[in-house]
């Protein structure tokens, strides 16, 4: 049975108070714990997914060859997408090169940029973006929100996780769609009955 949301963080919040003597691995398993309670996916998927978000980052920071400080990731049930910026299309190959060798990792969704100018006032922009988007969701009592993970990048909002059923990635995606500033939006969301990822749809 899943616990209502604010009830997950809560619990997420006294374990983590309790265990604050503790290593910072035990730490990021109670919280990955606190909040899939919430989630539709596994203590023991969650754990494997952060898991394998740390072994690839922790790849990309030791290659020698490319500057990956831009790349943004999450992995969700294997699946992992990259966002965010690279200096040029030789960097995002190799990311995705060494994302599909790395052990454990199943799909590999890159949508990172190629940097070509700065971002200035865009990167305020972005997150404002992200936290509207977020703070609709939260309020939709037909979206569970803490299965959507959201990236914004240049007015392009990234949506990614697990939706329930078409009719709420529907209506999260139009939640996306009516931000002042939003130009496209693109969900790599699967849908929870099949966990068979639909094709990425432009808005």
């Amino acid at each position: 049975m899943k616990l209502p949301i604010r009830v997950a963080f809560a619990m997420t919040l006294l374990g983590a108070v309790g265990l604050a003597g503790c290593g910072p691995m035990l730490m990021a398993g109670v919280a990955t714990s606190g909040i899939v309670l919430a989630q539709d996916r596994s203590v023991g998927n969650a754990i494997d997914d952060a898991t394998l978000q740390f072994n690839l980052r922790q790849r990309l920071y030791d290659s020698s060859h490319e500057d990956f400080s831009g790349i943004d990731l999450e992995v969700v049930e294997g699946r992992v997408l990259m966002t965010g910026r690279v200096d040029s299309q030789e960097t995002r190959i190799e990311a995705s090169r060494i994302a599909w060798t790395t052990p454990g990792i199943e799909d590999v969704i890159n949508e990172a940029e190629i940097n070509e100018q700065p971002l200035g006032y865009i990167r305020p922009r972005d997150a404002w973006i992200t936290t509207q988007l977020r703070a609709r969701l939260i309020g939709d009592s037909d979206v569970r929100v803490v299965n959507y993970h959201i990236e914004t990048l240049r007015g392009t909002i990234y949506l990614f996780g697990i939706a329930q059923n078409e009719a709420e990635l529907e209506r999260a995606t139009e939640h996306a769609r009516t931000i002042r500033g939003v130009d496209r939006v693109v969900s790599h969301m699967r849908l929870k009955d099949d966990r068979l990822p639909p094709p990425a749809r432009g808005v």
